[in-house]
């Protein structure tokens, strides 16, 4: 490396001089510093040794001779600078020399590992090691080697990781302290007893660092505790009967109690994930957890009933599971907050729709899509309106915005509603619910003025207009009943919602036809 003299100061320690010859004989001397190290492989050179020329101001020579023993460079690197001449042949020694410099550098290393010397520029102050271990010096990769590309790694058994399950639907949860009533006789005198669940409850003030959390479940009345029971999960359900108490815990358990003394009925129910709704009705036990499995025991006589999957009730839909209930005849409802309700078909072994869903109810016309006022005591009777009820998705619907659609397209959809109600009060067996979307499918008709729609319903409430049943296929087929209600009476109260319509001019012949008919067939029958 070579390092031009400063010119007018000159050094007093002179370490080594090293002669140049030129045409001119004149000389310059150079001083150069002696370093006793290594050099560091894979540094190039910053500047390539300068050759002067003629021309040149610093050295008038035209060739410049390096010593063989400058820095450790071989002792024939000198001749070729001196023959070396014009631009191709200086790039050429340049790269000789890195070649050279570098290989010698990387031998010296070899043979003779000595510290590493921190390269300074000339002027400027040492710079001093402030680590204890130098770095590792990084060796220059071959030109001629390729880069070697990376091969992927065999999996491994450490590396196999298992994707948790998809949780479908939340987690219960019960606060802290949660009281359910256990149904029975109910007296003013004396309140009805309470099945209370208290989690991480506090035994005393002998809490400390390292002591479990205990859950504990109890029966109380009148501030009288019957039985108590201490569980070490969280408990996240509750429920209870007139004969049992149901409570499933965090880790997966469902426990079934008796409601009186306290004693397990069965040892604690392992279930394949965590609870997010629990429904019991007398011996039957019905459990929904979190990855939408529905599962459905009767403990008395240890048997399961259902084990379905109903992922794809749930999934893409707004909102989540309200609750899941049984009907009277034992046939699994599941009720979402969107206004939807499902029930099972044992014999179709698939799932129902009861109602209709959130994006058909909006284009419907409002006032058809109130429900009628039920009452708690209504489950039983009104069997659609207490599960619609239930969602609160029906209530208010006159208020929710509506899309603007043509008349045609949005007098259709109120249609289909009505129909799908009647077909779902009819699955049901709920004659009090069919009796009330019948109706409104009436008053729909004549809102519209659709004369032909209304004749084809009251022909079926009048029955075949010839009396003689002999060999009269339409009055075999007739049946005087529908849903536990008279044809003939349902008619005569369904012709007067045409007077009370504000287009009953429009149908006055309509009705004095059928009443005519309806007045002779009654006068036949007396």
């Amino acid at each position: 490396m070579f390092i031009p003299p400063t010119e007018g100061v000159e050094n007093p320690n002179k370490s080594y001089e090293a002669s140049f010859s030129s045409s001119h004989q004149e000389k310059s001397k150079i001083v150069v510093e002696k370093v006793d190290g290594v050099v560091e492989p894979n540094v190039s050179v910053s500047r390539p040794p300068t050759v002067f020329s003629a021309n040149s101001s610093s050295s008038p020579g035209k060739a410049v001779c390096l010593p063989a023993e400058f820095n450790g460079v071989p002792a024939g690197l000198p001749a070729r600078f001196s023959k070396s001449c014009g631009v191709n042949s200086e790039k050429a020694t340049v790269a000789a020399a890195d070649v050279q410099v570098t290989s010698t550098a990387v031998k010296r290393k070899q043979e003779d590992a000595q510290p590493i010397v921190i390269k300074r520029k000339r002027g400027r102050p040492p710079l001093y090691d402030r680590s204890s271990t130098p770095a590792a010096p990084t060796r220059a990769p071959s030109p001629a080697a390729a880069p070697t590309p990376a091969l992927p790694r065999p999996p491994t058994a450490t590396q196999h990781h298992v994707e948790p399950p998809h949780l479908v639907l939340p987690e219960a949860s019960l606060s802290k302290s949660a009281r359910v009533q256990i149904p029975g006789e109910v007296s003013h005198d004396v309140p009805p007893p309470l099945l209370v669940v208290e989690n991480d409850y506090r035994i005393g003030s002998r809490a400390g660092v390292g002591t479990p959390n205990l859950h504990r479940v109890s029966r109380t009345q009148l501030n009288v505790v019957s039985w108590v029971v201490y569980l070490t999960s969280h408990v996240t359900t509750a429920t209870a009967t007139s004969t049992t108490a149901a409570f499933t815990c965090h880790d997966k358990t469902l426990h079934i109690l008796d409601i009186t003394t306290g004693e397990m009925l069965l040892p604690p129910l392992q279930l394949q994930g965590r609870a997010s709704q629990l429904f019991v009705q007398e011996s039957t036990i019905m459990v929904l957890t979190t990855d939408a499995t529905l599962t459905i025991w009767d403990f008395k006589k240890r048997k399961r009933i259902l084990s379905e999957s109903v992922r794809h009730l749930v999934e893409g839909r707004n909102g989540g599971v309200k609750c899941v209930q049984l009907t009277a005849e034992g046939t699994p409802v599941l009720l979402l907050t969107s206004g939807e309700a499902f029930t099972r078909c044992q014999e179709l072994e698939a799932w129902l729709l009861l109602g209709d869903v959130a994006s058909v109810r909006c284009l419907v016309q409002p006032e058809y899509t109130m429900l009628p006022l039920c009452h708690p005591t209504d489950n039983c009777s009104r069997p659609l309106a207490s599960l619609l009820h239930q969602t609160a998705a029906y209530c208010g619907s006159s208020r929710v915005s509506r899309p603007i659609i043509s008349d045609d397209a949005r007098q259709n959809l109120t249609e289909v509603f009505i129909n799908r109600m009647l077909t779902s009060a009819q699955y049901l067996r709920s004659a009090h619910d069919y009796k009330f979307w019948l109706k409104r499918k009436i008053q729909f008709f004549i809102k519209e003025g659709l004369e032909k729609k209304l004749r084809d319903i009251f022909d079926d409430l009048l029955g075949p207009k010839d009396t003689t049943l002999t060999n009269n296929q339409e009055g075999l087929t007739w049946k005087p009943k529908i849903m536990d209600y008279d044809k003939k009476a349902l008619l005569e109260e369904f012709l007067r919602e045409i007077l009370l319509a504000k287009n009953s001019l429009q149908l006055q012949r309509l009705y004095s036809e059928y009443k005519e008919q309806l007045d002779t067939t009654m006068i036949d029958l007396i």
